[in-house]
């Protein structure tokens, strides 16, 4: 009877530490995005740093819930994960980097389409913010990660406008070619140092599925 009594016991406290880590994690959804609500908005680093803590819980809400479920009782054993809760961290992650996104690509685009008014300047300007996000991306994603990220901006922007017909062939030919030399930079990476420092070419071709318009 008392070793009974301490399964049930080690039952009632697991069921129990299963919603009290719900209810944690719930908090974080709550508090979180309310105390650096400006931070996260006026801070494209720290919507990327959110994300980023957001896709680690993520990655731990995928096999939280198997590791303690043989300890429950029915029904618990078999419908005590949280899966459920993927999309909801997924959605808050990326609610403030969205905004970022959006703003970015806006201005982006502005600049896209004034080339043909002021090809030096607007082109200028549109290199500087675009190795703006990728180096803020590899400084804060893993290499992979970075890449995605990166490739998926430039894949949304409308890359058709960089050169038109208001500019020569000539024109248009030096503009294609001096943003995929820039593009093919961004995705370079390098590591290590000295003697022991490595650079390799990823091809942007398998990251922005617009890069025709390049070609």
């Amino acid at each position: 009877m008392i070793q009974m009594g301490n399964v049930l016991f080690l039952m009632y406290r697991s069921v129990e530490s299963y919603f009290l880590c719900r209810d944690v994690l719930d908090l974080f959804r709550a508090i979180m995005p309310r105390i650096n609500c400006e931070k996260f908005k006026s801070n494209f680093d720290q919507a990327l740093l959110f994300r980023n803590d957001c896709t680690y819980v993520i990655h731990h809400l995928t096999i939280l819930g198997f590791s303690f479920q043989k300890k429950l009782s029915e029904p618990f054993k078999t419908s005590a994960t949280f899966l459920d809760m993927i999309f909801l961290f997924h959605k808050l992650g990326h609610s403030f980097l969205d905004e970022h996104w959006k703003e970015m690509k806006t201005t982006a685009t502005d600049y896209l389409q004034l080339i043909s008014t002021d090809s030096e300047v607007y082109f200028k300007k549109l290199l500087q913010l675009l190795k703006h996000i990728s180096q803020t991306t590899r400084s804060y994603c893993s290499e992979k990660d970075s890449l995605i990220l990166f490739g998926q901006f430039v894949s949304s922007l409308p890359l058709n406008s960089l050169a038109t017909p208001a500019h020569s062939d000539i024109e248009r030919k030096f503009l294609k070619e001096r943003f995929k030399s820039f593009i093919q930079e961004c995705f370079t990476i390098k590591s290590g140092f000295g003697s022991q420092k490595i650079t390799k070419a990823v091809s942007p071709k398998d990251y922005i599925s617009n890069w025709k318009y390049l070609l």
